[in-house]
């Protein structure tokens, strides 16, 4: 199956349920770059007022993702999409949604895209 959304492509979409507050992996298979990492984290920062995404490069192939505040939050993520770097030598991005069931832990709906090249090539 291929999905396309004019010049993106979906390469990887996912819904995740939280499991007592322990880290998230996520790994893009990337046989030309090199597998690209993700580790997703839901915090509390009480001195940060909003929610907030923090995005920290690990290592080339290593993303930190910290979504801070997101507790008892009910249905939002990003509104425009957040470029992450390359995956198999195409601009890859990050869209995202965020549900809490208090008590119960969090979820994650999520979609990687890569970009066609600028001359239409893939």
């Amino acid at each position: 199956m291929k999905i396309t959304f004019g010049e993106y492509e979906l390469v990887h979409s996912g819904v995740l349920i939280e499991i007592k507050d322990n880290p998230i992996k996520i790994v893009l298979p990337d046989e030309i770059e090199g597998d690209y990492s993700f580790l997703i984290n839901f915090e509390s920062n009480s001195e940060i007022k909003e929610p907030k995404t923090n995005i920290k490069r690990i290592d080339r192939f290593t993303l930190k993702i910290d979504f801070i505040n997101f507790t008892n939050f009910q249905g939002g993520g990003n509104t425009n999409l957040i470029e992450l770097g390359t995956l198999k030598n195409r601009p890859l991005y990050f869209n995202y949604r965020i549900f809490d069931l208090p008590t119960a832990g969090k979820s994650i709906l999520f979609n990687f895209y890569i970009r066609e090249h600028e001359n239409g090539e893939q």
